[in-house]
């Protein structure tokens, strides 16, 4: 328990390294140095959302990056956006 509660923490700390670079999808010297990407997309109306994702996955396919992982944001029941997690390839 102990050695899988270790790994959990190591898993964590590295994790939250590689993810720091506080960045925005928009700064040309961000994308060209940074391999792991976050985007966050917001939207006010969530019939917005999916064209707003399919948009910056065109964009960031274009520089060099694929979709690692999605996570929605949602205040009082609604969605109001997705961060989004690319990887340079």
């Amino acid at each position: 328990m102990k050695s899988s509660l270790a790994a959990l923490l190591l898993a964590a700390v590295v994790s939250t390294v590689a993810v720091s670079v506080p960045a925005r999808a928009e700064d040309p010297e961000v994308l060209r140095t940074t391999s792991i990407q976050t985007v966050w997309v917001r939207v006010k109306d969530p019939a917005e959302l999916a064209d707003k994702i399919n948009r910056t996955h065109v964009e960031m396919a274009s520089k060099g990056f694929r979709l690692l992982d999605t996570a929605p944001q949602v205040e009082n029941g609604d969605t109001v956006g997705m961060f989004l997690t690319y990887v340079r390839e």
